[in-house]
């Protein structure tokens, strides 16, 4: 099918120019989901002077990705996920993890942080280095493969949270 890409940022503080613009791109975006397109944005580290808020406010799912190697690897992802929490709220986005390699188990992770696990990636630096265009890569490998069954995990994390919204808005207010 047809894809659009919008290239990112490349500095952190690129963020401060286009702070005053991250609310028209995420309803732009937004339109193009609810007309059938899926948009994956990558917006980085939230650790940034300027996180693009206004554009995460607007997601159907925000997916916080990290390599689960040990509960120490994990435990900085704590103030992240609760800094998450405050600035979606309760109506917003979902929130999932994107787990990248091995290390502890889905369930021991999503306990920790008390987020569920969206999907999952394998480490596959050959295949990583070849769709960042440094050398070949694998149609089969690891990454690969990963990758077509997290799409998979997402879109029904996707539809889930969709049909979820739809219940909210389609109930009746009571005065």
């Amino acid at each position: 099918g047809e894809r659009l890409a919008l290239p990112g940022l490349t500095d952190p503080a690129q963020g401060a120019s286009l702070a005053p613009a991250w609310g028209a791109l995420g309803e732009y975006l937004g339109g193009l989901s609810r007309a059938g397109w899926t948009v994956i944005a990558d917006c980085g580290r939230l650790a940034s002077g300027f996180p693009p808020w206004p554009l995460l406010r607007q997601a159907d799912l925000v997916l916080l990705a990290l390599r689960p190697r040990s509960i120490a690897t994990i435990s900085p992802a704590v103030p992240a996920v609760a800094h998450l929490r405050r600035e979606l709220g309760d109506t917003g986005p979902a929130l999932g993890l994107l787990l990248i390699g091995g290390g502890l188990p889905g369930r021991e992770v999503a306990r920790h942080l008390m987020v569920p696990v969206a999907a999952e990636l394998a480490w596959d630096e050959r295949t990583a280095a070849a769709l960042s265009g440094l050398g070949k890569g694998r149609r089969r490998g690891p990454l690969m493969r990963s990758a077509a069954s997290a799409h998979r995990s997402l879109s029904t994390a996707l539809a889930a949270h969709r049909a979820t919204q739809a219940q909210l808005f389609l109930q009746p207010v009571v005065s």
